[in-house]
């Protein structure tokens, strides 16, 4: 057969002409999939990143030794790659932005009060947790910050609620009050804010609850019937807001009841392998850079994988969550105050990475008597940090039993709520 110019054109069989057409189809199709999830994958990316909102880890002038600065032109990146990390975790009340719909800039505005505050101490070896509770109404010494919008200063105080700390001088304010009464030193905080629960119980899908009657508070809206119910959005946001429904009523009780719920979480989580579903992963990873902000290092989507790839392995029976040892504070019996020796010993083995999980769940040593810490008391372990020593940390193989009156449980444990009695 000639084509033009008189040339002839050799074609082979006419099955092999469809053959190599077939195999043409097929790579250029595998060509633009793959173009096409590169292109998702960019995106995808781009907008993560675009999503983070981040602030200060410390304050105007402060500094502390786990702190390296990012090379001028780099990525942000985790302060600390091995060896243990401390994250402070906070929840905001602000009704600022998109958080109006909770109430009003009257009830709380700009930063917020820090309402959730945690310590979350993954271990070094990547095989543990440790989550500690700080009651919102806990008095400590206050000791001065500068906001970081306003540059508006405000001088130490004796005593003040730590919850107040966030709207003093916004998130790094918290961090530097949080290591002055703890002597545990932070390498990242995030703060997350209302819709932060709603948004990400959602993409979840629910969270299992119990309770061990039915419960109805109209102040924070939970409505929910007796035993074990499923929640996502607005309900999971008002089982970690009512101070009326479960225990005494306390914070508290509101406490425990949240302790009970981050651990269903987890089980949720690592029940259905989200972490290594990449769908559900992006979701989650969306809806989080949204609500979240963070401390500048971990501003970056490598700094955030990086974090869930420390988080991905630990079992849920090796999470521990606790209240911090507490007592009625001397000049108020409505606000809480630290036991100074218990929560020293439990800063202790924070400090020195031993596991809080073994501990837990360890039998108790005999009390012993704790003498009542003064109004504005600070802690041993804050001597310590401010004595310009850093502790190292130790084997993990010895834990040291928990201090008497704490309470607490391991991600692996369902619990039921009390409800709260009338």
């Amino acid at each position: 057969m000639e084509g033009a110019g008189g040339v002839e054109r050799r074609q082979g069989p006419r099955h092999l002409r469809r053959r190599s057409h077939a195999k043409r189809r097929w790579l250029l199709t595998g060509s633009a999939l793959s173009v096409t999830a590169a292109l998702v994958a960019g995106v995808g990316y781009a907008n993560l990143q675009h999503n983070i909102r981040s602030e200060d880890l410390l304050q105007p002038g402060q500094t502390h030794v786990a702190v390296v600065a990012a090379r001028p032109g780099s990525s942000a990146q985790p302060i600390v790659n091995d060896g243990p990390m401390n994250i402070l975790v906070l929840g905001t009340d602000t009704r600022a932005g998109a958080d109006g719909a909770y109430g009003s800039v009257n009830d709380s505005s700009g930063y917020g009060n820090s309402d959730v505050i945690l310590i979350v101490h993954i271990s070094a070896d990547r095989r543990s947790a440790g989550v500690i509770s700080i009651p919102r109404d806990t008095v400590a010494p206050y000791p001065g910050c500068t906001d970081s919008r306003s540059g508006r200063v405000t001088g130490p105080l004796e005593g003040q609620m730590i919850n107040l700390a966030l709207q003093e001088g916004g998130p790094s304010c918290t961090v530097k009050t949080i290591e002055a009464l703890t002597g545990v030193t932070f390498q990242h905080f995030l703060v997350a804010d209302f819709n932060a629960v709603v948004d990400l119980t959602n993409t979840l899908g629910g969270v299992p609850v119990c309770v061990t009657a039915a419960v109805n508070d109209p102040l924070s809206g939970l409505n929910i019937p007796k035993g074990t119910s499923s929640i996502q959005g607005q309900q999971a946001l008002a089982f970690l807001r009512t101070r009326h429904g479960f225990g005494d009523g306390s914070d508290l009780g509101r406490i425990k009841a949240q302790q009970s719920f981050l651990a269903s979480m987890v089980r949720k989580i690592k029940g259905e392998g989200t972490l290594t579903n990449l769908p559900k992963l992006y979701a989650i990873a969306d809806t989080v850079t949204k609500n979240l902000t963070v401390d500048k290092s971990l501003a970056s989507i490598p700094a955030l994988l990086g974090l869930a790839d420390r988080l991905k392995n630990i079992d849920p029976q090796n999470v521990a969550f606790i209240t911090v040892p507490n007592e009625p504070y001397t000049l108020d019996p409505n606000r809480v105050q630290l036991q100074a020796d218990a929560a020293d010993r439990l800063f202790r083995a924070v400090i020195a990475d031993t596991s809080i999980t073994s501990a837990l769940a360890a039998p108790a040593p005999a009390a012993r008597p704790v003498p009542a810490p003064t109004a504005g008391a600070t802690s041993a372990a804050t001597a310590a940090a401010t004595s310009g020593t850093t502790a190292k940390p130790s084997a993990r193989a010895a834990a040291p039993a928990l201090p008497p009156g704490v309470s607490g449980q391991t991600g692996s444990q369902a619990t039921c709520q009390g409800a709260a009695a009338g």
